[in-house]
């Protein structure tokens, strides 16, 4: 069964990079960019998105910025439950 019918979500963090690979610049630079590949063929599930690292400096940011989204959608709000009393003579 694939992760994402399970429920889990699988996120990316896109490096850019202006220098493609040699020995295959389609990895690094697909039709239409990185990130749209990303989006289009790696993450998926509930809630999942793509981030994009400007380049490789940029890249401690980027995971810290992914991290926290991370995180944050985990938090839930606490469950509200109602409990019902019935009183009988």
């Amino acid at each position: 069964m694939r992760p994402c019918a399970l429920g889990i979500s699988i996120n990316g963090l896109v490096i850019l990079s202006e220098t493609p690979l040699p020995w295959n610049p389609e990895h690094t630079n697909p039709p239409g960019g990185l990130t749209k590949y990303y989006r289009d063929n790696v993450i998926g599930g509930p809630g999942s998105f793509v981030l994009e690292a400007k380049d490789f400096d940029s890249f401690g940011e980027a995971i810290v910025k992914k991290m926290i989204a991370e995180i944050a959608r985990c938090a839930r709000p606490p469950i509200a439950a109602t409990v019902v009393v019935i009183l009988t003579a």
